[in-house]
């Protein structure tokens, strides 16, 4: 699908608004340059906030049909599991801001997301497992895996261990380009405003 006016909102936290690097160097930049370089012309509006939750998008999720995106792709859930939330309420907390998106016929691809390695096997799985269980039950596509590119090779965090770096985004979007290219080609029509679709 190539549109000059096809929009796509990246709503999520730190990971998305780019914690520590420049604009340019978070990942709504480069993989906005990455799909024009598919062909694919689009405008990626970087609606990260460092720090935020589940809740916290759940609060603000009212100012994104005013975007008027073709697109959101929703990474959010880290943050909630750092701060001790039980994996059912995450999976709660997504649920919700997928079915209102939906209610405002916007589409959603979901951001499969890892914490990561802190020596508890268990807690990670748990933790990975409600992505994939949210988009089964919403029928929407699933973009795996988001992070784990940041730990496939050293060098792609920043002094925390938990973010990335410029080297890091760059290798989160190389991965993730080919699902982004099959879900931008699988959307209505971009000419249609989100609220007058079918």
């Amino acid at each position: 699908m190539s549109a000059d006016n096809l929009k796509i909102l990246a709503l999520g936290n730190s990971l998305t608004e780019g914690f520590g690097v420049a604009p340019q160097d978070a990942y709504p930049h480069i993989l906005q340059q990455m799909l024009e370089a598919e062909g694919i012309v689009c405008r990626l509006i970087n609606a990260g906030v460092s720090g935020d939750t589940c809740r916290g998008v759940l609060s603000r999720l009212d100012t994104i049909p005013s975007w008027s995106p073709h697109l959101v792709i929703l990474e959010i859930g880290v943050n909630d599991v750092l701060m001790g939330r039980w994996p059912e309420r995450i999976q709660a907390d997504l649920g919700g801001i997928v079915q209102r998106l939906l209610g405002w016929n916007i589409p959603v691809a979901l951001a499969g997301m890892q914490i990561p390695p802190l020596g508890d096997p268990e807690a990670e799985a748990a933790f990975a497992a409600i992505y994939p269980a949210v988009a089964d039950a919403f029928r929407i596509p699933l973009i795996p895996e988001f992070t784990a590119p940041l730990w496939a090779a050293p060098g792609r965090v920043q002094y925390d261990g938990l973010h990335p770096n410029a080297e890091g985004y760059r290798a989160i979007c190389a991965h993730i380009l080919p699902a982004a290219i099959r879900i931008i080609r699988e959307l209505p029509s971009a000419s249609k405003n989100p609220r007058e679709r079918d």
